[in-house]
């Protein structure tokens, strides 16, 4: 593959631009819609659609999409399943076994995210790599092994063009700020490493994108895809939940509190409060002209 690879720059433009107010209300408009498209099914990116005005690069979509991302999974790893298993939850890769009385783990959560963004036709890509993966399938090899150990030394995401499949790839470290997800990878059976450590990076969360630009309400659609995939994967656990044997209460309350979960509004509400400043910074410095 011809990777055109180059780490994320340090400095922060915001300091450096300066905002025209109705700039700034297109913007706070796009995130207000992008809320709308959450609970509206996105429709799918016409082939060579394009639209007039302001462009944002591939590289802030995937830095936006990535943020989220991350939000929602540490929000699950975090206050679901580290709690939820202090109440007697199970979690496993097999949770959609008929009868079984489990939930996902978040990197299985995360394969569902992948499946349902791909159903949803907007050009956006996800995989969750690694070099000690506990299934082969996600062992980056090659190109991929080499970047992802640059990515191990400083942290730091990488961006490349990935030409013979028409992709802007990038890859975000995946650190271990958990110690669900650190006990589960370092005792699962299969796994090829079994010291690993709160802080050490487990793998790189990588995204693609058909496209090096796309205009403001593209991003808005591709976002509400996104929104719409990591809702449906947290409603898909408490649905199932909801049949077990001994269902947990859902409403309002967190496990940390009692035996429940929350219902999927109080937990996306809870993700997109974390994600928003993160979502707002790449739309401003992903902006062309």
């Amino acid at each position: 593959m011809a990777w055109k690879v180059r780490k994320k720059k340090g400095e922060n433009s915001e300091g450096n631009r300066r905002f025209q107010p109705s700039f700034v209300l297109a913007v706070l408009a796009l995130l207000a819609l992008s809320i709308y498209l959450f609970v509206s099914a996105p429709p799918p990116l016409a082939d060579g659609q394009n639209t007039s005005g302001r462009t944002i690069k591939a590289e802030a979509l995937l830095d936006m999409v990535a943020a989220e991302n991350d939000a929602f999974r540490t929000l699950y790893t975090k206050n679901i399943v580290g709690p939820g298993l202090k109440q007697g939850f199970l979690y496993d890769e097999n949770w959609l076994k008929r009868g079984a009385q489990s939930g996902p783990l978040p990197a299985v959560a995360l394969r569902g995210v992948s499946v349902r963004l791909d159903r949803s036709k907007v050009g956006l890509g996800l995989f969750l790599g690694a070099a000690f993966a506990i299934n082969r399938g996600n062992r980056f090899e090659g190109e991929q092994l080499a970047l992802f150990q640059e990515i191990v030394a400083d942290k730091q995401p990488r961006y490349f063009r990935d030409a013979p499949q028409g992709l802007w790839v990038g890859m975000y470290p995946d650190i271990a700020h958990a110690k669900p997800c650190v006990d589960c990878h370092s005792k699962h059976p299969k796994t090829p490493k079994t010291d690993w450590v709160l802080g050490d990076v487990m793998g790189a969360t990588t995204w693609s994108f058909t496209s090096a630009t796309v205009s403001a309400e593209e991003a808005v659609v591709v976002l509400g895809a996104l929104r719409r995939a990591l809702s449906e994967t947290y409603k898909s656990y408490v649905d199932r939940a909801r049949q077990f044997e001994d269902p947990p209460a859902v409403g309002s309350d967190w496990p940390s509190a009692c035996r429940c979960l929350p219902d999927t509004q109080t937990f996306m509400a809870e993700v997109f409060r974390i994600s928003s400043p993160s979502t707002t910074r790449a739309l401003f410095d992903g902006f062309e002209g």
